[in-house]
């Protein structure tokens, strides 16, 4: 396999988990807001929280606008906005391989 098939298996995959992990976040929301009616936000912050290896999330010394935009930026937008980007890119990388193959 070529590598540039490879690298756009790798962004078409990408893309995919992006869009659908997005998708997934907010049917989980919308799951909870109907059933119990409780809509819990779930920022990019709240993510990189869950991980416990990122010690600026819980207390951050610098980057204060930084932290503040994560927090209020949507985990489901942010996954979908880089799926969608993954997908542009791999669209590009298939353009420059059969442009450069033809």
């Amino acid at each position: 396999m070529s590598d540039g098939k490879l690298g756009e298996q790798i962004g078409a995959t990408l893309a995919g988990l992006g869009i659908f992990g997005g998708l997934i976040q907010v049917g989980w929301q919308i799951y909870e807001w109907l059933r119990f009616s409780i809509w819990t936000p779930v920022s990019v912050l709240t993510a990189l929280k869950w991980t416990h290896h990122i010690p600026w999330a819980e207390a951050p010394q610098d980057w204060f606008g930084l932290h503040q935009l994560l927090d209020g930026f949507p985990l489901a937008l942010a996954l979908v906005v880089l799926g969608f980007l993954s997908l542009f890119i791999t669209f590009c990388l298939h353009a420059a391989n059969s442009a450069g193959n033809g």
